[in-house]
């Protein structure tokens, strides 16, 4: 099977509903319109990220997105970074466009799974320029300094192998290097039990983004915070599942209390990764129709 038979549609084969542009936007808005723990939504806005900025970063990547099958997953994380620069100066989008560029690539696959893991084996090194010179454009904050393949450093090796080293570190590098399992395996059936449990869409994406934080550490508290701070917001979203959120008053009374604290100035532990591993399951269930069109409102 060739990479190009993998990434482009089959004309006898029924097709998803929505383009990958369409469904890279629409997994980006709706993740950052549901009210979740910590994170920038419709109520509430972080200094220097609004919900407006990360609404034009959801439109920005979506005409890249589109181009995505039939391009290298290096270029498309860069241009993806470019042309979200060119509507706002922060960086709102890098770890969904990360996620998001191999689900892209992979799109039109009847085996998604499959493409993915021949997609991501086949980055090279120039995937590796690509995607550094758009980690240097989004300028992330809290990446620190690695021992190997520094992002301060020209890369010389294939992206793939470059994940490898970080992905004990890094949720997002964890994906690259084990062909997106912990997406597929948790992430995915987590937000597919809430709407099947009757949950409407937004307490699904929110019971999703908890599920994350209460199984993994968020690697962006963890670069910014340290481990023990990011053990922390694990420890409490796992109490919070356990006292029964969305169903329980005890359970939404912990929730709301939580996300109160996380969103005070001194604490500063935004779990922006679980967001964003959040908008990656979101693309896959608009792609396979695990979420239906027309979407219903909140």
């Amino acid at each position: 099977m060739t990479s190009s038979s993998l990434n482009v549609p089959p004309s006898d084969q029924p097709q998803p509903p929505l383009s990958p542009g369409a469904c890279a936007f629409l997994a980006s808005f709706l993740e950052v319109c549901a009210p979740k723990l910590g994170n920038v939504n419709r109520k509430f806005d972080q200094t220097g990220l609004t919900f407006i900025d990360l609404g034009l970063a959801a439109q920005a990547i979506q005409p890249v997105m589109d181009l995505a099958p039939k391009q290298r997953i290096g270029i498309t994380v860069l241009d993806s970074v470019k042309q979200t620069r060119q509507r706002i100066q922060t960086n709102a989008n890098l770890g969904i466009i990360f996620l998001l560029a191999p689900l892209a690539k992979s799109y039109f696959s009847t085996d998604l799974r499959g493409a993915i893991q021949q997609n991501l084996r086949e980055l090279n090194l120039q995937d590796s320029i690509d995607a550094y010179e758009a980690i240097r454009i989004a300028e992330p904050g809290g990446l620190g300094e690695a021992e190997e393949q520094d992002i301060s450093e020209p890369p010389t090796l294939a992206f793939r192998e470059i994940m490898e080293l970080a992905k004990d570190r890094d949720l997002i590098a964890r994906q690259y290097a084990n062909d997106f399992e912990d997406v597929f395996e948790f992430g995915v059936p987590c937000l597919q039990s809430g709407l099947e449990r009757g949950y409407d869409l937004e307490t699904a994406i929110c019971l999703t983004h908890l599920h994350w934080l209460a199984e993994h550490t968020d690697s962006l508290i963890l670069r910014k915070q340290g481990k023990s701070a990011a053990l922390e917001v694990t420890e409490v979203a796992k109490d919070i599942l356990d006292k029964g959120w969305p169903e329980s008053p005890v359970g939404i009374k912990a929730f709301d209390k939580f996300d109160a604290w996380l969103r005070r100035p001194n604490v500063k532990r935004n779990p922006g990764t679980s967001a964003d591993l959040t908008a990656a399951c979101l693309f896959i269930a608009l792609r396979d129709g695990i979420i239906g069109l027309p979407i219903e409102g909140g």
